[in-house]
């Protein structure tokens, strides 16, 4: 009797330690998810950016165009 305590008490260890490392796997996973999450934001801010920029710069190439033309003979 005693000897199936221990190995129940030795099992349930066993399950209670792999319920711990799931348990960090899940938390490390979770951080990991908001780093990306927090650089997608980022990196869809910048393209945001670059997205405002190519268009003034549009602009500005339109505008240079328009008074280039006026010196053409």
């Amino acid at each position: 009797m005693t000897s199936f305590v221990t190995e129940l008490n030795e099992e349930k260890n066993d399950i209670v330690a792999s319920v711990e490392n799931i348990s960090a796997v899940s938390e490390e996973t979770a951080a990991s998810t908001e780093e990306v999450s927090a650089s997608m934001e980022q990196q869809a801010e910048a393209i945001g950016n670059v997205a405002e920029l190519a268009n003034e710069l549009n602009e500005i190439a339109a505008e240079l165009l328009l008074q280039t033309n006026q010196f053409k003979v």
